[in-house]
């Protein structure tokens, strides 16, 4: 059975989401449903300030438009914003319980995941 890593609970912040960190993924247990974003599909991981204008200039340096998905009130608190390499909805921003520790344990991981991936190969 795959377990979590680490995983931020429901809060105020995140309408009572959860948000999970595996050992080859991450999960964004929404109200509506389940999100699974491997971590050979994810670009970048970055910290943003309550306000999304900060999300606006990153799509207007990419010169392309994705769509964003908020998933919580990420407006209104520093959240994390998640870049996805491929998909319709590239970045997904969500406030969990400590923004920059969710962070540091999502880099992390994904950091271990490319490691072991690159000995496998």
């Amino acid at each position: 059975m795959d377990l979590p890593l680490h995983v931020s609970g429901r809060t105020f912040k995140s309408i009572g989401q959860e948000y999970s960190i595996y050992r080859d993924k991450l999960i964004l247990d929404t109200l509506v449903h389940k999100i699974v974003i491997p971590f050979d599909e994810l670009e970048k991981v970055e910290i943003h300030p309550p306000n999304v204008l900060i999300l606006w200039k990153e799509i207007w340096k990419r010169r392309s438009f994705h769509f964003a998905w908020k998933l919580d009130l990420a407006d209104l608190y520093e959240h994390v914003a998640v870049f996805k390499k491929t998909g319709n909805i590239k970045i997904y921003l969500f406030t969990p319980e400590n923004p920059v520790l969710f962070k540091q344990y999502l880099e992390r991981e994904i950091e271990v995941y490319n490691r072991n991936k690159s000995r496998s190969a």
